[in-house]
């Protein structure tokens, strides 16, 4: 005898119904834990910021700051000024030729 149950269109269409809402189930999962990880990731983002203008903005970081761009400042001039008297030697023999290169 035949049962309701047994229908052939139904029982193939069992697996497809469990499926679909296995897909349906995954797509919200994946869209939740998308815009909860974005709000998360946003709220961080905003932390980081917020603690590096805190830094940045501190009277030690700018005072150390000052310190070392003199001290760059210092080294980038003795730099120059070596590579200047290196290229232009300002006492020393007296070069012949053309252009003051000797032959």
């Amino acid at each position: 005898m035949w049962e309701p149950s047994l229908d052939p269109a139904k029982v193939k269409a069992r697996p497809k119904l469990e499926e679909m809402t296995m897909k349906i189930s995954f797509v919200l999962g994946a869209a939740a834990g998308y815009v909860l990880g974005a709000r998360a990731g946003r709220e961080r983002y905003e932390t980081i910021v917020r603690l590096s203008r805190k830094v940045v903005g501190s009277q030690t970081i700018q005072s150390s700051a000052g310190v070392l761009q003199a001290q760059v400042d210092g080294a980038r001039a003795r730099a120059w000024q070596l590579v200047s008297d290196r290229l232009h030697p300002r006492s020393g023999p007296v070069s012949s030729g053309v252009n003051g290169h000797r032959s």
